[in-house]
């Protein structure tokens, strides 16, 4: 939920700097990986959430340069936008459930 956050704030992405903000997502997010977030953890609407969102992250990836822009440049992005817009949808999604136990800091 925090990654999400981050990627649909603004201010994040010009505190952290684009490529550190694109570069979180696949810490723990990849195309091996996406699977794993499943039921009966994720709920079917979370896991349609994340995909379109994984696939809205490779597809920016794809199109941008290796070093990104400055977050101006970025700001002015149809693709920048529809990334932020999805991260906020799936971050409102789980929100509706709220987080998990260990994201709470309980063991």
């Amino acid at each position: 939920m925090d990654l999400l956050q981050t990627y649909s704030t603004e201010e994040e992405w010009e505190f952290l700097g684009p490529d550190e903000v694109i570069n979180r997502w696949e810490d723990i997010v990849d195309d091996s990986r996406i699977s794993k977030y499943s039921e009966p953890t994720f709920s079917p609407d979370e896991q349609l959430a994340l995909r379109k969102f994984h696939e809205l992250w490779k597809d920016y990836c794809w199109s941008t340069p290796r070093v990104m822009p400055p977050i101006e440049v970025l700001k002015e992005s149809s693709k920048w936008q529809s990334l932020r817009e999805q991260a906020a949808t799936t971050l409102a999604l789980f929100s509706e459930r709220g987080r998990f136990e260990e994201e709470h800091g309980a063991g």
